[in-house]
This record gives C-alpha cells, structure tokens and sequence, in this order.
C-alpha cells in the first residue's frame, strides 16, 4: 500500500468517523412527555404540532398516550415544543390546552382532559404564633 492511499484510506475512515460524532451532538436531548389524546389522528396531529424548528424526532403511543421527543436544545425546548402542542387542542404534562381549542377537536379525540390544579396550602392545620 502506497502513503498516498493508506492517507486516502485514513481520511476516509476519519470523515466517516467525524460524521457519526457530529450526529449526536451534546444539545440533542430525548425526553418523554405525557400528551391527552386517544387515535390515529391524534396521534397525527401531535406529531405535526410537535415537529418545528429544532425538532428531530416525535413520537407520540396511543396506548400509553406518552410521546418521545428528540431535540436541539440549542434550538428549542420541550416547554415550546408543548406549547405548540397545546394549540391544536392537545392537554400535555406541563401546558394545559384552551378550551376554544379542545373543543375544536373531533368527538373521537376529545380525550379525557388532564387537571390541573394550583398547589394549596391548608392553613388551618398549622400552629402559627402570630
């Protein structure tokens, strides 16, 4: 083998090598959001409303209505990727969606909402020294 193939043969496995490092950059983040919704076209419309700038990958289960989400977090976040969500009428688990929008939803994909509730304190339980 001559130097200038073994270099040719070098730097071919070097470019190849750069490459699947450059795929999984360090502000590609996977996570797994719960999202309301309950068939195909549900599934069909998160997906979309998910897939945005910066998104790689969204797939959402109808059966355990959880949806893992791939992204550059250098270009978005899973709260805006949610929020995009919520638009279409889609409850996730931080991002309640309008109800003008839930009730646009088809009868089919109105899902069973998820509550959301603010934190109370029950104060009549605690011994305070006013």
């Amino acid at each position: 083998m001559t130097f200038k193939h073994f270099a040719l043969t070098l730097g071919f496995y070097f470019s190849i090598i750069l490459g699947a490092l450059s795929q999984n950059t360090p502000t590609t983040l996977t996570t797994i959001i719960e999202v309301g919704g309950n068939c195909g076209m549900c599934e069909k419309r998160i997906e979309s409303a998910a897939l945005g700038k910066g998104v790689i990958k969204a797939d959402w289960d109808v059966t355990t209505k959880k949806m893992t989400l791939e992204y550059d977090s250098a270009k978005t976040s899973a709260l805006a990727v949610q929020k995009r969500i919520d638009k279409d009428g889609h409850d996730t688990a931080f991002v309640e969606a309008k109800d003008k929008a839930y009730n646009k939803l088809p009868g089919c994909c109105q899902y069973e909402r998820m509550h959301y509730k603010e934190q109370q304190v029950d104060h009549q339980h605690h011994d305070h020294k006013h």
